[in-house]
């Protein structure tokens, strides 16, 4: 999970907690702040065709959390070559 901002890591911690007991590994959180551009609105990426519809299962909890992600999953260009199945990221809009 990346953040945009540090004072976003309480909020994060609790959408790590509601997707951990939704059954995702979430490694951890990384404030990206100064390091990556942060998307204009909070999205989820994937990397395989085959888990788009569990990406869209992280945007619903993402919606129960309060937050207003993009309507779909975001797939990352390349397949996922070295990535694992399921892997996703969020993502957090600075605003």
């Amino acid at each position: 999970m990346q953040i945009a901002t540090q004072t976003q890591r309480e909020m994060a911690q609790s959408i790590q907690t509601r997707l951990r007991a939704s059954g995702f590994l979430v490694p951890g959180i990384e404030n990206v702040e100064g390091k990556a551009t942060s998307p204009s609105q909070t999205e989820v990426r994937f990397y395989r065709d085959e888990d788009r519809n569990e990406a869209s299962q992280v945007i619903r909890i993402l919606k129960e959390a309060g937050l207003q992600p993009k309507g779909d999953p975001q797939k990352v260009p390349g397949g996922g070559k070295g990535t694992r199945p399921r892997h996703y990221e969020v993502w957090i809009s600075k605003s």
